[in-house]
């Protein structure tokens, strides 16, 4: 999380955009976020609260993990609309609407043939370029896999910073 810290720092200040040099997500990778998000979601991720009205908003760039996500990777579901944003994106929102632009972060993702895990964590901008956030917490989300269906196994706090 400390690194996720000094990218949130060295965006604030040089205006680095998390988006640039990224390449796409792999398909299993995807496949697997497409399948557990709703689950994910409805256990809780630390820092995120599901909004009453619009959107699950779930940040597009694995900046960390030097991925960018397609909408392939959303669910369709009735119950939940996900959308993919980008930091920028949710920065400008967030500056022009004087809103915090709330959304949820993925990294870390690891698919084998029949475990998998992932990191997530909420995080939010505020349209305030002098601002620099000192929040967020994630957690570590194990699914292994069952019947060809991924199931949930735990959650492991995994830093707040």
């Amino acid at each position: 999380m400390f690194s996720r810290l000094i990218l949130v720092m060295a965006v604030s200040l040089m205006g680095w955009r998390p988006s640039e040099r990224l390449t796409p997500a792999p398909t299993e990778t995807e496949k697997f976020l497409r399948e557990i998000l709703v689950d994910l979601v409805s256990r809780g991720i630390p820092d995120y609260h599901v909004p009453e009205k619009g959107p699950i908003l779930i940040q597009r760039e694995m900046s960390e993990d030097r991925l960018i996500l397609s909408d392939r990777a959303l669910p369709t579901n009735d119950a939940m609309k996900f959308k993919l944003i980008r930091w920028s994106s949710a920065d400008k929102q967030a500056f022009l609407t004087r809103h915090e632009v709330r959304y949820f972060f993925i990294a870390d993702v690891k698919v084998s043939v029949s475990e998998a895990s992932l990191v997530a964590g909420g995080d939010f901008e505020t349209g305030n370029r002098t601002t620099i956030k000192l929040c967020c917490c994630s957690a570590i989300f194990r699914y292994r896999r069952n019947d060809g269906h991924w199931v949930f196994v735990d959650t492991q706090t995994y830093q707040c910073s």
